[in-house]
């Protein structure tokens, strides 16, 4: 059985304080950021609205993927989020589910279908 990984974004609000991280638990993230689990700053800040994900199949690439978005400018997160999610709704309370691939190349991921 192969496992998943996730890197994800969290935020309070559409262009608002955002937190990268890693998770195998997709589905209960946003459940466990309101108990103190998750980022730091999601925790502290109330960052439960999970508004951008991407699948891998390692944990080290899912790694690699949140220090690199963790290095991005605050606007190159914008832009992450919003050309998959352009209202910045909670992915995890509207049942929305994508695939997404990686390029590193671009730093970027991008959505193969919908």
């Amino acid at each position: 059985m192969t496992e998943n990984y996730y890197t994800y974004i969290v935020t309070n609000r559409p262009r608002g304080l955002c937190a990268v991280g890693v998770t195998r638990d997709l589905h209960n993230r946003p459940l466990k950021l309101g108990e103190n689990n998750g980022p730091q700053a999601a925790w502290d800040e109330s960052l439960a609205r999970m508004v951008w994900y991407e699948k891998h199949d390692t944990l080290e690439a899912a790694l690699e993927r949140e220090d690199r978005i963790s290095e991005l400018r605050r606007d190159w997160v914008f832009y992450l989020v919003e050309r998959e999610n352009p209202s910045w709704r909670d992915l995890m309370q509207a049942g929305m589910h994508r695939k997404v691939t990686t390029d590193f190349g671009t730093g970027l991921g991008h959505v193969s279908g919908r």
